[in-house]
């Protein structure tokens, strides 16, 4: 809050004296939305919360958040400081979000911000074919969306569990398959945001 000291002049008086009185007005700062340490790339599907702080004009405050995917989030009354503003990305590309904030008496603030979306996380096998002999078989794992780097395993019923990680792409691995039979494979993928993904193949091993 700001004050300022004010002060009235009144007429002369009968006498010729000058009469004056001093007075203060007390007011607010501006009205402002800024949103802080935003994430530098978001991902689809993925729950995340967007920090806005309110601050100037006099609470409680009316908050829209409407964005470029369609969605909007209307909030409040809230009571300004740090609001986060929760957000479930849509569509891959660009977030636009684009805030309008109203306080007590109707006044009104604007901000807006661009946040990188990636595609959700996707994790692929990639066999060589549906069947093969007992022995090694190469392979690939595919990861593709999310944000690196990542960590995953691939189970094979009866057999063994590979691990990896790395910064994304595709993973080749070697299986070494002891006995013959109807096996699945099961990929399962982290992200650095927390985000999984699951996948499976079925190989039939001849002996």
């Amino acid at each position: 809050r700001a004050t300022v000291l004010a002060t009235l002049e009144r007429p002369r008086t009968a006498l010729g004296a000058n009469a004056s009185s001093s007075f203060s007005i007390t007011g607010v700062e501006p009205l402002t939305a800024t949103f802080l340490r935003l994430l530098p790339t978001a991902e689809v599907g993925l729950p995340v919360s967007f920090p806005l702080l309110l601050a100037g004009g006099t609470p409680p405050y009316r908050v829209e958040v409407q964005g470029s995917d369609g969605v909007s989030v209307p909030l409040g009354p809230a009571p300004g400081g740090l609001l986060e503003v929760p957000w479930v990305p849509r569509a891959a590309g660009p977030l636009a979000l684009f805030v309008s904030v109203e306080d007590a008496h109707g006044f009104q603030a604007q901000t807006n911000t661009t946040v990188p979306v990636a595609p959700a996380l996707n994790g692929i096998i990639e066999l060589p074919t549906s069947a093969t002999d007992v022995g090694p078989v190469a392979l690939s794992l595919d990861v593709e969306g999310g944000i690196p780097p990542y960590a995953g395993t691939l189970n094979v019923s009866g057999g063994p569990t590979v691990s990896f990680s790395g910064p994304g792409g595709t993973f080749p691995e070697t299986l070494d398959l002891p006995a013959p039979g109807s096996l699945t494979l099961s990929l399962r993928v982290t992200d650095a945001l927390g985000a999984r993904a699951f996948s499976s193949s079925s190989l039939t091993v001849h002996p």
